[in-house]
């Protein structure tokens, strides 16, 4: 089975968010997937250090655009795994082009509309700031390319987990239990906790126990 990693704002190649990704790369082998492949944004940091374009929704779409014509031209199944930001973007593609062999969808820490909103409309200046520091480029532009999540969700078919950790401070267990009440008349969807779970999940940040928890609550 093969997983691609849709990430959040902060660059895998950002030596923060190196470890979020190493763990989920890393670990997911151990759930019966074979292939991991971790997308990059155009405002994204890359290897050698050099950022291409900005961040913005419809161009992340069309990165993942690529792998999954790949993959579904092969015949190869595969999920989608979010996280953060990356959760809007694997939602919008699957409802945007329907990948034909899509299997489920896995969403990790979903960040309602009104955190976007303060994040990347009122406090935009001190974002912009914040995300260079995580290997990210904005513009001022970026959040009239969001779409708020709850009106995609209610129109996914595909099996879905929404997960988060009881200690992120960007997507909150009570936000998961609205989503979970608002969709409560579709059966594709399963709602997760992970206790002690912060945002970034990391071998360093996160006790053993803790990251076998999000671990199996992410694959199982």
């Amino acid at each position: 089975m093969n997983i691609i990693i849709f990430p959040g704002g902060g660059s895998p190649y950002n030596q923060k968010y190196k470890e979020v990704y190493a763990i989920l790369e890393k670990e997911a082998s151990a759930y019966g997937y074979k292939n991991i492949v971790t997308l990059m944004y155009p405002g994204h940091i890359d290897e050698n250090g050099k950022v291409e374009g900005k961040l913005n929704l419809d161009s992340s779409i069309e990165i993942a655009i690529s792998k999954i014509q790949e993959y579904d031209s092969r015949g190869i199944q595969y999920d989608f795994l979010g996280r953060s930001y990356g959760t809007i973007v694997a939602v919008k593609t699957a409802i945007s082009i329907k990948p034909r062999r899509l299997r489920k969808i896995i969403l990790w820490g979903p960040p309602p509309y009104w955190i976007m909103w303060k994040l990347f409309v009122r406090d935009l200046k001190e974002t912009i700031k914040t995300a260079e520091a995580k290997g990210l480029s904005v513009d001022e532009t970026f959040f009239s390319s969001l779409v708020p999540l709850e009106p995609m969700l209610e129109v996914l078919e595909r099996p879905t987990v929404i997960a988060t950790g009881t200690k992120d401070i960007y997507s909150q267990p009570a936000f998961i239990g609205y989503l979970k009440s608002s969709l409560s008349d579709k059966n594709n969807f399963f709602f997760k906790e992970v206790d002690g779970a912060p945002h970034e999940v990391t071998y360093n940040n996160c006790s053993k126990e803790v990251v076998t928890d999000y671990l199996n609550k992410l694959f199982t």
